[in-house]
């Protein structure tokens, strides 16, 4: 059985094939959410974002990545700005236990 770092990695590889797919193709907005992609680990979201500067020609106005709280990381955020992310988004509904 699979771990779930096997299974995220899987899931980042198979948006890389949708990414490529549709290489050339000129975007302006990113949003990466829904489920808490910040749970991704460094070296994955990395090779995310990666295929996206590769595959597409990227004009960013708006590079927003939602967050839970929890998985906040010096080394995410460095990661964030570096990829040119304009907007962190955080869930607001996790800070209540």
């Amino acid at each position: 059985m699979s771990d779930g770092k096997d299974l995220q990695s899987k899931y980042v590889d198979l948006l890389l094939k949708e990414i490529n797919a549709h290489k050339g193709k000129k975007i302006d907005t990113i949003y990466i959410g829904g489920g808490t992609p910040s749970l991704l680990d460094i070296h994955d979201f990395k090779r995310l974002l990666n295929g996206i500067y590769k595959y597409f020609n990227v004009e960013v106005t708006e590079f927003t990545v939602e967050m839970n709280p929890e998985s906040v990381s010096v080394e995410k955020l460095k990661c964030f700005h570096e990829a040119k992310v304009t907007r962190v988004s955080l869930g607001v509904q996790s800070m209540d236990d």
